[in-house]
């Protein structure tokens, strides 16, 4: 019982509701960035609310199931298609589809978010790393040795015994128009014009963009601080 991963997409893990209560020793709390989405995801193929599923970013996964009746699920604001009996179907977020052995599922993108969740029957057949299964890459902590998913993975499932039903929920992903900023703890090491001109000029999102922030290209800010910003908890 498993998944083949065919295309493992940009930036493809396990995650689950995070692992809180272990900051004073230095463990990120990690988990799914759209919580919200990650639990409907579980909720409409009946398994538990913390079970694992995979979260993609931008592009997601495409992977063939190695498995008989198993009920999928794909949440967030996303494009995707599944093959099923050799026909390729417009897949629909937040409603189950049923899947048979050598059917496949393309993730193609995110539209208008960032992140998506894929979460299938039955649950992934993998171990909690300090009562998790949440991935943090970084410190190489979670499933899979702490690594994102990667082409020819294998991953295991458990065998659902519960029987397969047909689930959807009418769900509208909101859309975000404005990026609120919020004034750091270093915002006055910047001069009045980098300040004045991060306000008033266009940054554009890099490809150094991770689950800890992103990277934007723009005008450059002056610095009028001459030591480094030493590194601190985030608003």
């Amino acid at each position: 019982m498993s998944i083949k991963v065919i295309r493992p997409g940009l930036n493809t893990t396990f995650q689950d509701r995070g692992r809180p209560n272990l900051y004073h020793l230095g463990i990120p709390f990690s988990g799914a960035m759209d919580t919200r989405s990650f639990l409907i995801a579980n909720k409409l193929v009946d398994n538990d609310p913390n079970d694992a599923v995979l979260e993609f970013a931008l592009q997601g996964p495409k992977i063939k199931i190695k498995e008989n009746e198993v009920n999928c699920v794909v949440t967030g604001n996303v494009n995707f298609t599944f093959k099923k009996n050799s026909k390729i179907y417009n897949g629909k977020c937040y409603k189950t589809f049923d899947l048979n052995n050598d059917d496949e599922i393309d993730i193609i993108s995110t539209h208008n978010s960032m992140y998506g969740y894929f979460s299938i029957s039955g649950g992934f057949k993998i171990e909690k790393k300090w009562n998790s299964y949440s991935t943090h890459l970084r410190s190489k902590v979670g499933p899979n040795k702490g690594n994102k998913i990667v082409k020819n993975d294998l991953l295991q499932l458990k065998k659902n015994l519960k029987p397969i039903i047909k689930k959807s929920v009418d769900y509208s992903n909101s859309k975000i128009e404005f990026i609120r900023v919020i004034k750091g703890t270093n915002f006055d090491y910047f001069s009045k014009e980098s300040q004045k001109s991060f306000f008033e000029n266009q940054y554009q999102v890099t490809n150094l963009t991770d689950r800890m922030g992103m990277r934007l290209n723009g005008n450059k800010l002056n610095n009028i601080k001459s030591e480094n910003i030493k590194s601190e908890g985030l608003i």
